[in-house]
């Protein structure tokens, strides 16, 4: 890489670390034009290419073209990793299980422990993160292990987790175990506690901490019964957020003003989330309208 190219790559580096992928990407376009066989700039402007609906087949082009390079491992991570945000699970343990033959195996171990809890298989998601506890990865597989518990609804045994892995993870890694504290106190009703956390999430992270945290104080807001502050947070992600973010800002919001009977509002929100993120957005939207045509037919009561 070139001195030049070098320091255009940090700067994009900076970005990436701040979620600003658009102009992120801008730059790493700019250097993989002078210079397209460097895998490191390829494997990274590949990365943010993924961010985006409109590029993300070229970028996973560029990651199929550094299969046969030194960088192989990393590319499958990001195959199988691409394929399990687009729910296209086998093609994602594909990758995974070629991934264990490789030199990033922990990081196999821990995206296939993933694809279990997705299919509600938690005692193999447990087996697989545990055989990290003892290996470099093992702050990941605590965190994993927590939002396992919670899944199981062992609210203590996730805490004990969590706290773990605030110990051994890195700054970033435990501000965003705030978020799932947060998220505790709030299922167990301690929503001091839990505004708390999401408040200092908020004060203390990247804008992508920052969108998590208010959605989840709008959340909590909802089961405070505070609708007008839950619409002000929803609406705030609305106008800030990224596609998926927008997506579950718009199914809480729908979500809200169908128990409040606002039925043509909550169709409203469901129909725009229909194009937006990923395919597991638009089936929450069509399941939600399927419910509001089932309100034509019966006289259904939605709780809030």
């Amino acid at each position: 890489m070139f001195s030049d190219s070098y320091k255009i790559f940090l700067q994009a580096k900076e970005l990436i670390n701040k979620d600003d992928y658009e102009r992120a990407g801008e730059l790493l376009e700019q250097i993989y034009s002078l210079e397209p066989n460097d895998r490191i700039i390829k494997f990274e402007y590949a990365r943010v290419l993924l961010h985006d609906k409109s590029t993300e087949l070229e970028g996973v082009r560029l990651l199929n073209q550094l299969l046969s390079t030194r960088s192989r491992s990393y590319a499958m991570l990001e195959l199988g990793k691409f394929e399990a945000r687009n729910i296209n699970i086998s093609k994602a343990e594909r990758w995974f299980h070629k991934l264990l033959k490789a030199q990033n195996r922990n990081y196999a171990i821990l995206e296939l422990g993933k694809l279990e809890v997705s299919k509600g298989n938690y005692n193999k998601a447990s087996n697989y993160f545990k055989q990290l506890l003892e290996t470099d990865g093992k702050s990941y597989a605590m965190f994993e292990l927590g939002k396992l518990e919670v899944s199981k609804k062992n609210y203590e045994q996730a805490r004990v987790y969590f706290e773990q892995f605030i110990y051994y993870g890195s700054n970033q890694d435990r501000l965003f175990v705030l978020l799932e504290l947060g998220k505790i106190e709030a299922i167990m009703g301690n929503y001091d506690k839990a505004e708390w956390y999401f408040k200092n999430l908020f004060s203390q992270g990247n804008e992508t901490d920052k969108m998590y945290a208010t959605f989840e104080l709008g959340r909590l807001e909802v089961s405070k019964k505070n609708y007008e502050q839950a619409r002000v947070y929803f609406n705030q992600v609305l106008t800030s957020g990224n596609e998926d973010e927008r997506a579950y800002a718009l199914l809480e919001l729908g979500k809200l003003e169908k128990c409040e009977g606002n039925y043509v509002q909550a169709r409203d929100c469901f129909e725009q989330m229909l194009n937006l993120g990923s395919p597991q957005n638009r089936e929450f939207a069509l399941q939600e309208l399927a419910m509001l045509n089932d309100k034509k037919q019966v006289d259904l009561k939605f709780e809030c």
